[in-house]
């Protein structure tokens, strides 16, 4: 229970109002500039809204000082961005570099006071890291709990001290009591260092709410969401509520309890309020939303260097665990932001592209003099069909086929979508066209780097622009290369099927990017071309 003095509170109040005005004036001048998405549409501007929601308001984490915009708004922006990459980078590397320390300290300490194999050390080291990062022990958590991690650092454990005996097997081979001597001490000083980190995390926790480093907003204003906000602000975690983003319940009034948090924007302000108040993590908690409109405002708005989470559907019925499994006192969270390609996995799936368009170019070689052979009798010159697409980022490119039937009139092939029982198609095109074959010159647009082995089948530019119209989503799935195959593809969805559910399907492809995403399609691939499953 607080103990400040009337006055006090009365100030405090007063000076974040003018605060919450402010900044929600900024961000309605700047979408003044800019237009505003289709969903806001219909609602009175921002600064009107801001300043209904700020009358009475309570206390609440100020916006972070905005660049100078002396050299234009441009050049202001980049500033904004680049600040915040740099505080996000400075707190990851802070956030793992205590923990890290403690699970390397004895590989480390193995390395210099014992003449163990180095190959054996760099075994434990490298099976620990590697298990910790894939069950998520290194990113930020709400709930911070040895005991809860416990199974996942054993496990970590017991991987580096197999890939480490590997190596000591070479020359002389452990006993029985080393290797347990070993294992003791490394889950002794593993569990009593992260214990530490964790100690003094929760300690600092109120001073680092104070300086904002953690600043959550929470999307959506139902019950649901005002539960959460409770639970966050009496967390002890360290996090600052920053506010609410959504319609505004009950008319405009959310005050409940300890609840000090106002609404500080429409769902169509995200992209202005993460910015604007240094927002680093979000959680979405039952908004009115549709799932397509708030996929589409999360791809398209949300930084790569925010933590995205949300709150699942039933989650008092539901086991929650997993490595994954996060909580704020008691309510779930799940992170559910799109997949970002390090420039690791983007180097790794280009040579991989070039790799395989080389090898299937060496051995398809005769299959596809072949098909040239075969097209070349039935429909004479022009074996090669050239058709201009669309591919990341909306760039064109001339995609490569074996034509497989005579030409249409100029600009009918770039505006009719269905072929189906159009006579101009013979018996080889109909066989190249059930059989994919017809796709094979694509194997030289992989090699250029117009398209991918695996990513959303390219479109022609008057499709794109129509679908785009229609369907929300469609042009979110612009952000990977065209692929020669792709997740749709390999679930039927191929020449006259359902967009929306292509584009569904393309999307979940890239928010969930792994290489081995990219090998299943590419196998899945080959087996629907043998049970001719083209299109």
């Amino acid at each position: 229970m607080s103990t400040r003095a009337p006055e006090e509170t009365t100030t405090r109040c007063v000076a974040h109002v003018c605060d919450s005005v402010a900044a929600a004036e900024e961000c309605a001048s700047r979408r003044a500039c800019h237009g505003r998405s289709a969903l806001s549409a219909g609602r009175p501007p921002a600064s009107r809204r801001a300043a209904r929601r700020a009358a009475g308001r309570h206390d609440r984490v100020e916006p972070r000082r905005r660049p100078s915009m002396s050299r234009g708004a441009g050049a202001a922006a980049e500033d904004a961005r680049a600040a915040r990459d740099r505080r996000a980078r400075t707190r990851r590397a802070r956030d793992v570099s205590g923990l890290l320390a403690i699970d390397l300290a004895v590989p480390a300490g193995m390395g210099f006071a014992t003449p163990v194999n180095p190959l054996a050390v760099l075994g434990l080291a490298f099976g620990m890291v590697t298990t910790y990062r894939w069950a998520g022990l290194y990113r930020r958590r709400f709930s911070q709990s040895v005991l809860d991690e416990l199974p996942y650092l054993v496990l970590g454990i017991l991987v580096g001290f197999g890939l480490g005996a590997f190596a000591l097997l070479v020359d002389d081979a452990p006993t029985c009591g080393e290797l347990f001597a070993g294992l003791v001490l490394t889950v002794t000083v593993v569990i009593a260092g992260r214990t530490l980190v964790y100690r003094l995390r929760r300690r600092r926790a109120p001073r680092h709410a104070q300086r904002g480093g953690t600043r959550v907003l929470i999307v959506g204003t139902g019950a649901g969401a005002r539960e959460l906000a409770r639970r966050i602000t009496t967390s002890g975690q360290g996090a600052a509520l920053v506010g609410f983003l959504g319609a505004e319940p009950d008319g405009g009034a959310l005050v409940e309890q300890t609840i000090t948090a106002p609404v500080i924007g429409d769902y169509a302000d995200f992209g202005e309020v993460v910015e604007t108040f240094g927002v680093n993590i979000v959680v979405c908690a039952f908004p009115e939303l549709q799932e397509w409109q708030l996929a589409h405002l999360l791809r398209r708005d949300a930084p790569p260097d925010v933590e995205v989470y949300t709150v699942p559907n039933g989650y008092s019925m539901r086991r929650w665990v997993g490595p994954w499994a996060d909580h704020i006192r008691g309510i779930p969270i799940i992170p559910v932001a799109p997949a970002q390609m390090r420039w690791v996995d983007v180097v790794s799936k280009r040579v991989l592209d070039i790799v395989l368009a080389l090898v299937a170019l060496v051995l398809l070689s005769p299959v596809l003099l072949a098909v040239a052979l075969a097209v070349r009798i039935e429909l004479g010159r022009g074996v090669i069909f050239r058709q201009e697409r669309i591919g990341k980022g909306g760039a064109t490119f001339t995609m490569l086929k074996f034509r497989s039937m005579h030409p249409a009139r100029e600009g009918d092939s770039q505006t009719r979508w269905s072929i189906v029982g159009d006579q101009r198609i013979g018996a080889v095109g109909r066989f190249i066209r059930a059989t994919s074959l017809d796709e094979l010159p694509q194997l030289f647009n992989i090699l250029r780097g117009d398209m991918s082995f695996v990513g959303p089948r390219p479109e022609r530019p008057y499709f794109v622009e129509r679908y785009s119209q229609i369907y929300p989503d469609y042009e979110d799935r612009h952000r990977a290369p065209a692929g020669l195959t792709g997740y749709a593809a390999v679930q039927g969805l191929r020449g006259d099927t359902d967009i929306a559910e292509r584009a569904h399907f393309d999307n979940l492809y890239i928010d969930n990017w792994s290489m081995w995403q990219d090998l299943k399609i590419i196998v899945r691939t080959v087996g629907s071309v043998f049970g001719r499953h083209g299109s």
